[in-house]
């Protein structure tokens, strides 16, 4: 079974490196890339995905943290959050639902 996953405000090495080490280990997860959150969230609306991958940096940038906790009330997607202070965060990101922080 292949699984879906969605990224979002990914820098293209990073989602390049994501891609090859997932791949390394033979897991079948296909990767859909959103520029904008507003895309992201239709998209959400009308695919199933079993991964979110979110850098919150970008988020940030675009005024968008709490867009999160609106992804939850159509999706219960697993949320990866990308962070450079995953300490510093990860109380807001666990109230906004996301299960994972990493840096």
């Amino acid at each position: 079974m292949e699984h879906n996953a969605l990224a979002i405000g990914l820098p293209n090495k990073v989602l390049a490196e994501l891609k090859d080490r997932i791949f390394r280990y033979h897991y079948r997860l296909h990767f859909t890339e959103s520029f904008t959150v507003q895309e992201a969230g239709r998209l959400l609306g009308q695919h199933t995905f079993h991964l979110l991958i979110a850098d919150l940096d970008y988020l940030r940038s675009m005024q968008q943290s709490d867009w999160l906790a609106r992804i939850r009330k159509i999706s219960f997607v697993s949320i990866i959050i990308l962070s450079d202070t995953p300490e510093e965060d990860i109380t807001s990101m666990v109230q906004l639902g996301v299960e994972v922080s990493a840096c």
